[in-house]
């Protein structure tokens, strides 16, 4: 009985696998043909009676020895304005500030690598009347 416990669980395991990176597939394909509002990161979509909601996802890595050149580049005073001691910037700040410091702005741009995150779906059912 213990070899099929363990046998079950690797194959369930690899069929759950399968089936997130086929939902993460198609949460990719919702989200490249969902409409999304000037400057924002959630869209609205109604399809086969259920009511979509997407939200786009970006994943930023700091890379530490660049943000170390940084913090030299525009001293400690700012450095520590906009990124705390583990240098994770303070989001709202640091947006200011790129904004408004086109010259200072390149030191902190090497820094960062923006990518795509997994976008996120949820649903629900709606009722004949159209309604959710």
């Amino acid at each position: 009985m213990t070899n099929a416990i363990f046998s079950e669980y690797v194959n369930l395991k690899a069929e759950v696998e399968q089936k997130t990176a086929r939902l993460r597939d198609l949460a990719k394909q919702i989200a490249a043909v969902a409409t999304f509002p000037e400057g924002k990161n959630t869209a609205h979509m109604v399809s086969g009676g259920y009511d979509f909601t997407i939200q786009r996802k970006e994943n930023t890595r700091w890379d530490q020895k660049v943000l170390r050149n940084t913090r030299i580049q525009l001293g400690d005073d700012l450095f520590f304005k906009l990124f705390d001691w583990e240098f994770k910037p303070i989001t709202r700040t640091l947006k200011g500030f790129l904004d408004t410091n086109p010259d200072k702005a390149p030191y902190i741009e090497a820094a960062r690598t923006v990518s795509p995150g997994a976008p996120q779906i949820s649903f629900e059912a709606i009722n004949q009347a159209g309604e959710v």
